[in-house]
């Protein structure tokens, strides 16, 4: 499994799951930030405990849409 977090909007990120098998999943995720504007989540760790819990909260992505 590969996990990229990529810039979506100011105030979200954009989290990609790759499967072994070479499927994408995505999902959008607030940005948090701590109190000297650091961006604390997502974190790959974060990312990928969400995607063990519940799957169903990714949805297709296909490199340039979620679908």
């Amino acid at each position: 499994m590969d996990i990229e977090i990529m810039n979506l909007q100011e105030t979200h990120k954009l989290c990609v799951v790759t499967t072994r098998k070479g499927y994408s999943y995505g999902c959008t995720w607030a940005i948090e930030k701590d109190e000297n504007g650091t961006i604390t989540s997502p974190t790959i760790e974060q990312v990928k405990e969400a995607w063990k819990v519940d799957k169903s909260s990714f949805s297709k992505y296909n490199g340039r849409y979620l679908y």
